[in-house]
């Protein structure tokens, strides 16, 4: 595969691995900040058709997967204009002997701020295994989140080939594809790294010349957090995602939206990317160094890393468990800091000092000799 290279990890640390500290955000495509590129205030300005932004190659129209049949709750992200309609044909009640639970339920939901949600809603289609066409539209223009639930009795949904509609396969909400799927995603400019997750063994990765990247089927390599390093040349393009049977899948470092083609792909108006140089700047973990010097006297430095937004409180203990000092007490950005600490007041020996966030505590101690 000439310069492209893999790696893979079961939790164990390497340079430049993707791992999730506790399910929190990792890399630059964090749920947070989907959120408001989603919903820019209500009007849905910030993720638009891909087309509008980009200039992206021409892809044979891909595959949603499973014969294009859902269980339980399903969520796609749409957008419509102006007198735009989106007709599906549905097929309800995949399972006969779950057919008594009931119709298919659809709301489309408007990310427009005035909107009174949910804006169109059909409970037309039983499941009685018959196609039945139906039709959801929105007053409002611009993005919409379609949900539907079939009380898990397994819904074929065809949606039309073109129309904006993209699958979200973010860190908190990842995309569970069905069998013999096959999707796109982004790959934006200068983009050194793709970080994504996947449950199982069933994945085949290809970039924008169609050259297999990954292909981790009949390897022992199970579910992981998995990088590709990206040669010179390929941003700016749609790399596949094929996977030959139900697996759930995340992307980290690249917008986390998958479409069939490029006319159905949504994507942020403005993105940003991350590189593989720029992880050494972002922590993936909490952590607190140790002091150094130590022994000190009578001053020292204390590191520590965060890798989210948070409350951070750093406090020094003498052995008997008395506060002595609040070094810091406040918000701040994820990032690696240091702080001073003078113990010019205080008399030769041990010390504590502990750092305290809303998910992390971790204690260490300090020898003062005067």
């Amino acid at each position: 595969m000439g310069d492209l290279a893999v790696s893979f990890t079961e939790f164990k640390l390497y340079e430049h691995d993707l791992i999730p500290y506790m399910g929190k955000k990792t890399g630059l495509f964090y749920d947070e900040m989907l959120e408001n590129l989603q919903s820019d205030n209500g009007s849905g300005l910030y993720l638009l058709p891909a087309t509008q932004n980009y200039t992206l190659r021409e892809v044979s129209t891909g595959d949603m997967g499973g014969d294009n049949a859902f269980r339980g709750l399903n969520k796609l992200v749409t957008w419509l204009g102006p007198d735009d309609k989106l007709e599906l044909e549905v097929t309800g009640g995949l399972i006969e002997h779950y057919r008594d639970r009931g119709t298919v339920r659809f709301k489309l939901n408007s990310l427009n701020e005035e909107a009174q949600n949910p804006v169109d809603t059909d409970e037309s289609v039983p499941p009685d295994g018959q196609p039945y066409k139906i039709t959801i539209e929105s007053p409002y223009e611009g993005l919409h989140e379609l949900e539907w639930d079939d009380g898990n009795d397994r819904t074929r949904v065809m949606c039309p080939v073109g129309h904006p509609m993209s699958i979200r396969a973010s860190m908190e909400e990842p995309a569970h594809l069905g069998n013999n799927s096959s999707l796109y995603f982004y790959v934006p400019k200068e983009t050194e790294v793709v970080g994504f997750y996947a449950s199982n063994n069933e994945i085949q990765i290809l970039n924008s010349d169609s050259v297999t990247v990954l292909d981790l089927r009949n390897t022992e390599m199970s579910e992981g957090y998995f990088n590709i390093f990206v040669p010179a040349g390929q941003g700016v393009t749609l790399w596949q995602l094929k996977s030959s049977s139900s697996t759930t899948v995340r992307l980290l470092t690249v917008p986390p939206y998958l479409a069939r083609n490029e006319k159905e792909l949504l994507l942020p108006k403005d993105v940003s990317i991350i590189s593989s140089a720029q992880f050494d700047k972002i922590p993936i973990i909490y952590e607190l160094n140790q002091n150094y010097p130590n022994p000190f006297n009578p001053t020292t430095q204390i590191g520590y890393s965060i890798p989210e937004q948070t409350h951070v409180k750093l406090e020094i203990y003498n052995i008997i468990g008395q506060r002595i000092a609040t070094l810091l007490n406040e918000e701040k950005a994820a990032g690696r800091y240091e702080v001073s600490f003078n113990a010019s007041g205080l008399s030769s020996g041990l010390y504590i000092y502990r750092l305290q966030t809303d998910i992390y505590t971790k204690s260490k101690s300090m020898l003062l000799v005067k």
